[in-house]
């Protein structure tokens, strides 16, 4: 029998759901005023449009600092105007305010989970018990004796609520979590080695561009090039011009990806490993310590739309995705699809919440 009350060591300071739309964009705190941000891995620099700056703090140089709050942890940061055609793209494309660059990210620890559509957030001292629970998978059986996986790490020592139902914990073994990073480049970026079609660069991981980008050095390395097409792309910085190429096998930090419909080549960017690679691992930050963690989402789990979440008195929730269980305590409420939520009372002040398909 497990203990009910064994630390949930690591659980995360705050989760916070992705928004709607293209890119890593979440809901923040500047100043007190909420404001939709864009997590911009890419940049090394924390950037917001002028109109934003205005409503917050007289804009100067060199700018002030600001305080932002993602979630439950809270800093202090500088933050530059963009340049007002830079501003118009970012928010015709975004609908964001707010770029979170480097200077900013460094203050915390996060976790990304796309298929999920949530970001989690520690604190950097919570690394280490941080990186566990963000990859732990809980193992329950409920008392029909159907075994289930649950994705969450929520509250996993807990006792079983009646005789013929046991609730166990296991992690990932260590080939399902890939170190994607162990150095930075200049300037503090987040890189990967990755290789296209046997051709082995070091790329930039950038959460905020929506495709990879190959650099022209780089795209004369391939063998056998193909051109599909000569494209305009648009970015923060401007259009850009240049070759898609065909590109058949991506292998990133050893694990094989898909991308589709070729690579963009450009003159002026570097190699750039964007959201359409990204988007395949479940991705764990330590900024500080430069090490990037990703578990490849298995192409034979059914792909997550969302999670329900159920809430318990104390203040504690579990995120239950589709076909998955979770045992809470005293449970007070459950948000989720009509239809597709069942609750029962096993025994007590624990409840079964199952999540149908």
């Amino acid at each position: 029998m497990l203990r009910a009350d064994a630390p949930n060591s690591g659980s995360p300071e705050s989760l916070v759901d992705l928004e709607n739309g293209p890119g890593v964009v979440i809901q923040i705190q500047v100043e007190g005023q909420a404001v939709r941000a864009i997590v911009d891995t890419g940049s090394p620099i924390s950037l917001a449009t002028p109109d934003f700056l205005s409503r917050v703090a007289a804009a100067t140089t060199p700018p002030p600092d600001f305080d932002v709050e993602i979630g439950q942890v809270g800093f202090r940061v500088p933050i530059k105007p963009f340049e007002a055609a830079a501003a118009g793209r970012v928010k015709a494309y975004w609908n964001a305010d707010v770029l979170l660059g480097m200077d900013s990210l460094s203050h915390t620890v996060m976790g990304i989970d796309f298929q999920a559509r949530r970001l989690a957030i520690w604190k950097p001292e919570d690394s280490s018990a941080a990186s566990r629970f963000w990859f732990s998978r809980d193992l329950v059986l409920v008392p029909q004796g159907t075994v289930k996986w649950t994705r969450t790490g929520f509250v996993p020592y807990i006792p079983a609520p009646d005789g013929k139902t046991q609730v166990l914990t296991t992690s990932q073994t260590e080939s399902d979590i890939h170190s994607l990073l162990r150095s930075a480049t200049v300037n503090g970026m987040l890189t990967a080695p990755v290789s296209f079609d046997q051709s082995n660069v070091v790329a930039m991981l950038d959460t905020a561009a929506p495709q990879s980008m190959l650099s022209a050095a780089s795209a004369e390395q391939l063998k056998d090039k193909k051109v599909l097409r000569t494209e305009v792309v648009g970015w923060i910085d401007g259009m850009k011009e240049g070759e898609r190429v065909e590109i058949k096998n991506t292998v990133v930090a050893g694990v094989p990806v898909k991308i589709a419909e070729g690579i963009h080549v450009s003159e002026r960017a570097p190699d750039v490993l964007g959201l359409d690679a990204l988007r395949q691992f479940r991705l764990f930050f330590d900024f500080k310590q430069q090490v990037v963690l990703g578990a490849r989402f298995s192409e034979s789990r059914p792909q997550f739309l969302g999670a329900a979440m159920a809430y318990s008195k104390d203040g504690k929730q579990a995120e239950i995705f589709p076909g998955d269980s979770a045992i809470v305590k005293d449970l007070i409420w459950v948000e989720g699809p009509k239809g597709l939520i069942e609750v029962a009372a096993p025994e007590g002040e624990y409840t079964l919440v199952r999540y149908k398909r």
